[in-house]
């Protein structure tokens, strides 16, 4: 059955003395319905605002607990480069631990916490959809 489509299909190009890549852009020149346009304007961002928002009660655009959890993220790491980079040829290998010690705890602290996040925003689903 292949072979007949396949002879077939050569044949008819061949008649028509034309290539796959023709056919492939006759195909792709064919226009397709336009969808209709809308008259409504696209609401401008004041991204400073929804950014100081975010520290506020107020309804933002942005999470407030990723934007915190960053911001004590590359603090943490700012003030561990300063620390390394300031103390290197005097630091032994104790220290270093200290200071793996800490990324860690952080990392278990950060772990912890978005299991809690995902697990409270689980069961507020299930609330949602028993209610519903």
């Amino acid at each position: 059955m292949k072979k007949i489509f396949f002879s077939f299909l050569i044949y008819s190009l061949m008649e028509k003395k034309q290539t796959i890549w023709d056919m492939a852009m006759e195909n792709a020149n064919v226009e397709k319905p336009k969808q209709p346009q809308v008259a409504s304007q696209k609401k401008k961002i004041d991204y400073k605002k929804e950014l100081i928002m975010t520290f506020s009660n107020q309804k933002s655009l942005f999470s407030s607990k990723k934007i915190e959890r960053f911001v004590v993220f590359f603090t943490f790491l700012i003030l561990s480069v300063v620390f390394i980079s300031l103390n290197i040829h005097e630091m032994e290998s104790m220290e270093f631990i200290e200071v793996i010690g800490l990324w860690l705890a952080y990392g278990g602290y950060n772990s912890f916490m978005n299991l809690k996040d995902r697990k409270g925003s689980q069961a507020a689903n299930t609330d949602d959809s028993e209610q519903g």
